[in-house]
């Protein structure tokens, strides 16, 4: 979205609102305002508090709503700057081409994947603007029919706004070395702010006697209803008087539509981010219920969870204080002077995301994004697991954030785990390959991650990038412990009579052409170590060899 396109749109719904003024924009506003009265006395029942003062509301079109949410979002601290667009785009989080709708995908989830020129208008259904505090209605964004189930979410937030001051505690969300809030530490207040609003929005829906929000793709089943009716018994008590019974249908509700909707992928990651926030949130906030009332709910506010993994398992909340292990970045930099252009966490929600794997084993990470003077980019990412097991777990999934990494061609990229530590470099040139190794294992005090660099058995990939970020060369580095893993394989390679040898001495290594394209390689080195390497063809991989050197020098055989 550009800032031309936010001011063209911002001009067009002004002058749509303005040519609608007059008698029928008055009555709108005042039935908007009946509206807001009523359902703001619903909220106050359902949540056991009163609203301090009335919330005013106004309605406004999609482009001058979107240029709203940017001012907000920029008063709030949030840095908006083309280094964080690069940043994003190095990382793969930003989508090269439209995507379909997920299956189940909510109206809230698809409302911002419109066609035309709404696509550069990102506004919602509503929202609660906490400096003007009021509610926001974006006109033609939401049914009348639906106007009831906005209003109360966002009043809901209106009422969060009234006893908690959400700005004050925004303000208390800490920093990142690259000036950017800290991503699990925001996702998870936004996860309690829009959790609990989602949670009133459904249970005002449940209460009307609905069976499903549309808005929000949440089914809001009443089991006892459903089976008094297939019994032919009594129907239970209407569900104004069984509110208990309706937190619990919306937290089934809401991991179900969580479960279905979370769409894995880096080019996901802020949908799947945006739809955790609602769903996943408005299943802790009702877990949160379910323990202790509204009122552990509120001590929510005063002690919240710390990572988005305590969002995902409530246990690690309520029942042991389960938090993040701190990871720093290490002191690597490119030979030549780059600046850091973003540096935060991926958090068990952020790595699900980008490897496409459930990371159950988390406990920690640190990411950062540099840029050298020519505008190529640099990641590092560093990060704990709860075992060695968990850690290879993650390794084996890695590489599909790599994939996705707009990196460039011919840099290479390193991963390596120790013990229960990986550290992942993309976009690495070949001449700092060694300093990238020796920065993230040397010993620092308080480092997490090479507190590990000791550990027995590492795992040592690299990779060489093609233009698409797909490898032109991936290769491992086996310990030499781990020579039965590679014996039939070696031996096949040695085999000068077996189908699809291209090249070998016969002893210590051999190069084969694969079915399905591209060739392999396999070989013994003089340390007993063995490169186990797929390529696009032989220079690829003589050259992931060579740059292997820099890793994990040894006697070169000559192999041609």
């Amino acid at each position: 979205m550009t800032a031309r396109a936010l001011v063209l749109g911002a001009l067009a719904s002004l002058v749509v609102a303005c040519a609608g003024a007059g008698a029928t924009a008055r009555e709108r506003h005042s039935a908007l305002d009946e509206e807001v009265r009523r359902v703001s006395t619903e909220v106050s029942r359902l949540r056991g508090r009163a609203f301090g003062h009335e919330v005013p509301a106004r309605t406004m079109g999609c482009g001058a709503a979107s240029l709203r949410l940017l001012e907000i979002a920029r008063a709030e601290g949030a840095r908006c700057s083309p280094d964080i667009e690069r940043a994003i785009v190095a990382l793969g989080f930003i989508e090269r081409e439209p995507v379909p709708a997920a299956p189940g995908a909510s109206r809230a989830s698809r409302s911002d994947e419109a066609s035309g020129d709404d696509a550069s208008r990102p506004c919602g259904l509503a929202f609660y603007d906490q400096i003007r505090k009021e509610v926001v209605v974006v006109d033609g964004r939401s049914t009348p029919d639906e106007r009831a189930e906005v209003l109360a979410h966002e009043l809901s937030h209106a009422l969060q706004d009234q006893a908690f001051d959400l700005r004050a505690r925004l303000r208390g969300v800490p920093r990142t070395a690259s000036g950017d809030h800290d991503a699990e530490e925001l996702a998870v207040n936004a996860a309690i702010n829009e959790g609990e609003a989602t949670a009133i929005e459904l249970l005002y829906l449940w209460k009307q006697g609905a069976e499903r929000s549309w808005i929000q793709g949440v089914a809001l089943e009443d089991p006892l209803a459903g089976a008094a009716q297939v019994l032919g018994v009594v129907a239970p008590a209407e569900r104004a008087r069984r509110l208990d019974a309706g937190l619990r249908s919306v937290q089934r509700g809401a991991r179900q539509a969580w479960s279905e909707q979370r769409r894995l992928g880096s080019r996901f990651y802020f949908h799947a981010l945006a739809r955790f926030q609602y769903l996943a949130g408005c299943s802790f906030v009702a877990e949160a219920y379910r323990r202790g009332g509204w009122e552990l709910v509120d001590r929510l506010r005063a002690s919240p969870p710390t990572a988005t993994a305590q969002i995902l398992h409530p246990e690690r909340y309520f029942d042991r204080l389960d938090g993040a292990v701190s990871v720093a970045a290490s002191d690597f930099s490119p030979k030549e002077r780059a600046a850091l252009l973003y540096e935060n966490r991926l958090g068990e929600l952020g790595t699900e995301i980008a490897t496409e794997s459930e990371a159950p084993g988390w406990r920690g990470d640190r990411y950062r994004v540099l840029s050298r003077p020519d505008g190529a980019t640099v990641v590092e990412a560093r990060s704990l697991w709860r075992s060695p097991g968990a850690a290879l777990e993650f390794l084996a999934h890695a590489t599909r954030w790599l994939r996705s990494m707009s990196l460039p061609a011919s840099s290479f990229d390193v991963i390596e785990r120790r013990g229960s530590a990986v550290v992942l470099g993309a976009g690495i040139r070949e001449d700092e390959l060694s300093a990238f190794r020796e920065a993230n294992w040397k010993s620092r005090a308080r480092d997490a991650v090479s507190a590990e660099s000791s550990s027995k058995n590492p795992t040592l990939g690299l990779r060489r990038r093609g233009v698409d970020g797909t490898p032109t060369c991936e290769l491992r580095l086996l310990e030499a412990d781990e020579r039965s893993k590679a014996e039939a394989v070696l031996k096949a390679h040695l085999d000068r009579t077996a189908r699809g040898c291209v090249d070998t001495d016969g002893r210590t290594w051999g190069l084969r052409s694969r079915p399905g394209g591209g060739f392999s390689w396999v070989e013994e080195r003089s340390d007993g170590k063995i490169v186990v390497a797929t390529g696009s063809d032989r220079a690829n991989i003589d050259a992931t060899r060579a740059a292997l050197l820099q890793l994990s020098p040894v006697a070169v055989k000559d192999a041609r």
